[in-house]
């Protein structure tokens, strides 16, 4: 199942499978890097990690607060 809102400009799509939920932040140009939920928050997919995807930390701060106050 997924679902696609729109945070502060950026396309989230929200992605729930049997074994995680992510959420994947895109623009008008495509994907950006995709955040997955912690106990602190949000962090960056451990592929996005590993294929060293530059995000800028500030966004994906106002990202994941966006997603939190959509849920909250």
């Amino acid at each position: 199942m997924n679902t696609v809102i729109e945070i502060e400009g950026f396309m989230i799509d929200l992605v729930f499978t049997e074994r995680e939920v992510s959420f994947v932040v895109s623009d008008r140009e495509g994907y950006l890097f995709r955040l997955i939920p912690d106990l602190e928050g949000f962090c960056l997919s451990p592929l996005d990690r590993a294929l060293d995807v530059e995000v800028n930390p500030v966004l994906a701060e106002q990202i994941g607060s966006g997603i939190e106050s959509y849920f909250s």
